[in-house]
C-alpha cells in the first residue's frame, strides 16, 4: 500500500453514568456480574471526560487521519462539536457517530451489548470505513506527533506488544485465587483464548500494550465471512465471557505468521496510568514521568477510581500536553 492510502480512526465510547443506558444494562445483568470489574463492573463504563482528550489528541498529533468514527450506543458526548471547534478553529478531522445498531445489522438479537469484545468484532462493518483503521478505546490518547509509519510499514502492520508464555499465563491465572481472589475474565485470558483460532504451536501469544491498535478491515471481513461460527462466539455475549477472544490479537497473530506484522515491544512508547489508592507516591511519580516522557501513547485506565484531586491533576497534565483544556472547564 502507498503512503497515500487513507487511514481512519475508530473510537469506542460509552457513558455509563447515563441513567437510561444504566437501566438497560441492569435489565440484562446476571446475579453478581456487576461486582466484577472485568465483566460488568461500573469502572468498565464510567466516563470522566477521557473521550474529549482522545478526540483532541488525534486531531493534534495525527492530522493524516481521514475520518474518526465514534461508536456508541444511542449516545453522543455532549458539546463535542463545540469542544473541537474551539480548540481547532481552522478545522478538525471530521467525525461520524456510529450506533451499535449499524454494525450489528442482521445480528439484532445480540443487542443491546455491553461488551467491547463483541463490538470490536464488528467494527469492520462501519460504512465507508477505510481498509486501514486504528482502533482507540476512549481512555487512549496520543501524547506525541505520530506518522502513518508508526502504525503501518508498507504492507505490514505494527503491533505494540511483547511475546508472552502461554503456559506461564495459564499457570498465573490458576494461582490467582490463592493470592488475591479469582478474577473470572481478565484481558490476558481473552488473548490466550485467541489461540484456539490460530494454527499450532501455541507456546506464545502477543501481550498487547495499552496503545492504539492498527488493523485492516478486509482481514476481519474475510475471516468472519469464512468463519461465521467464530464470529457468533464473540458477538452473542452481552458481557465479557470466558468463551470470548480478542479480535485484534487474532489479526496480529495471523498477520505475524504471514510475515505482515511488526512486533514493537518498547514500553517507552506508552505512558500508563491506573490509580493506586494505597500508594501516596504513585501520583507524584506518574506526574514526573509524564512531564519527562517522550511516549507516543497514553492510557488513562480506570480513572474513575481515582480521587477527584488525583483525577483532575492527571487530566490537566494530559490536556496541557495537547494544548487544550479538560471538558468540564470548557463549559465554565
Amino acid at each position: 500500500m502507498s503512503d497515500s492510502t487513507p487511514i481512519d480512526a475508530v473510537v469506542l465510547w460509552v457513558d455509563g453514568g447515563d441513567p437510561v443506558w444504566r437501566g438497560k444494562r441492569d435489565r440484562y445483568l446476571q446475579h453478581g456480574e456487576d461486582r466484577h470489574d472485568d465483566i460488568a463492573g461500573p469502572t468498565r463504563y464510567t466516563s470522566v471526560g477521557e473521550v474529549y482528550l482522545c478526540m483532541a489528541s488525534i486531531n493534534r498529533f495525527a492530522p493524516f487521519i481521514r475520518r474518526i468514527f465514534l461508536v456508541t450506543d444511542q449516545q453522543v458526548p455532549p458539546h463535542l462539536d463545540d469542544y473541537l471547534n474551539r480548540h481547532f478553529p481552522d478545522g478538525h478531522i471530521p467525525y461520524t457517530v456510529i450506533d451499535h445498531s449499524v454494525i450489528f445489522r442482521g445480528y439484532e438479537d445480540c443487542l443491546p451489548t455491553f461488551n467491547c469484545n463483541s463490538i470490536e468484532s464488528l467494527l469492520w462493518r462501519i460504512p465507508d470505513l477505510s481498509e486501514r483503521y486504528i482502533y482507540f478505546n476512549d481512555d487512549i490518547v496520543l501524547l506525541s506527533p505520530v506518522t502513518p509509519e508508526d502504525f503501518y510499514v508498507g504492507d505490514a502492520t505494527r503491533c505494540y506488544g511483547r511475546w508472552y508464555s502461554t503456559l506461564f499465563a495459564r499457570l498465573l491465572h490458576a494461582l490467582k485465587p490463592i493470592h488475591d481472589g479469582h478474577k473470572p475474565m481478565g484481558f490476558k485470558s481473552l488473548l490466550v483464548n485467541t489461540l484456539r483460532y490460530t494454527p499450532r504451536p501455541h507456546r506464545r501469544f502477543l501481550f498487547l500494550l495499552h496503545t492504539p491498535l492498527p488493523v485492516r478491515r478486509s482481514f476481519f471481513e474475510d475471516y468472519f465471512t469464512a468463519h461465521p461460527d467464530v464470529l457468533h462466539v464473540n458477538i452473542s455475549q452481552r458481557f465479557r465471557h470466558p468463551s470470548q477472544f480478542n479480535p485484534q490479537e487474532l489479526f496480529y497473530l495471523t498477520e505475524k505468521r504471514a510475515g505482515r506484522c511488526l512486533v514493537t515491544p518498547s514500553h517507552a512508547n506508552v505512558f500508563y496510568y491506573k490509580p493506586h489508592p494505597h500508594s501516596c507516591s504513585y501520583l507524584r511519580r506518574k506526574e514526573r514521568e509524564l512531564r519527562r516522557s517522550k511516549a507516543l501513547f497514553g492510557c488513562l485506565n480506570s480513572l474513575d477510581q481515582a480521587s477527584e484531586t488525583e483525577r483532575q491533576r492527571i487530566l490537566h497534565l494530559i490536556a496541557r500536553r495537547l494544548g487544550v483544556i479538560t471538558f468540564p472547564e470548557f463549559l465554565v
